[in-house]
């Protein structure tokens, strides 16, 4: 049936009813939205004021060139907070390594001595869970060069004192490798 045809059966009495009908449940609509829209804001500002009280995210950055088959050790500058490491090795072949010359991962060490755990992902992308109880060493996160083939990893030298290891293949590497390594915190 056309639009104008059924609007024209409608009586005029109960066109008034109907339209006063809408726009009182779309303003109900607008003023119950309203209210959670209102309440979501407030409780986004408490929340952002929280974060404002808190500590700023702090950096550190190290740069660290290793020889075919040397490692080099470093800490996690605090405990009892997640640390990210971000590793970028930028000299495996003097361009972009494929799949991806980015490593990285998410831990935490615990300030009394109880361990270590991380989640790590690899430079193909892939990703693994782990902590020092089950897994004394890791590997924390691994720069891969294909199946079974390994440039750097990052492992796990004392998990008591949140100390981590970057080592590279001395099998797969011919040349320095130089790593940039974030710490967010």
């Amino acid at each position: 049936m056309d639009e104008k045809k059924y609007e024209r059966s409608i009586p005029t009495s109960t066109r008034h009813l109907l339209v006063r009908g809408a726009v009182i449940l779309a303003a109900t609509t607008l003023l119950t939205l309203g209210a959670v829209g209102f309440a979501a804001v407030g409780a986004l500002q408490t929340a952002t004021i929280h974060a404002a009280k808190g500590a700023k995210p702090h950096k550190e950055q190290l740069t660290i060139t290793l020889a075919p088959g040397a490692a080099q050790s470093f800490n996690l500058p605090v405990a009892d907070q997640p640390v990210e490491i971000q590793i970028d090795n930028y000299s495996t072949n003097g361009g972009v390594q494929t799949p991806s010359e980015v490593f990285s991962a998410l831990a935490n060490y615990n300030a009394n001595g109880a361990g270590m755990s991380w989640v790590g992902t690899n430079n193909d992308g892939t990703q693994s869970a782990g902590n020092s109880i089950d897994d004394p060493s890791g590997p924390v996160t691994t720069e891969t060069c294909g199946t079974s083939c390994v440039i750097a990893t990052l492992s796990v030298s004392d998990a008591a004192t949140g100390e981590v290891t970057l080592s590279t293949n001395p099998d797969t590497n011919t040349i320095d490798n130089t790593f940039v390594v974030d710490l967010w915190y």
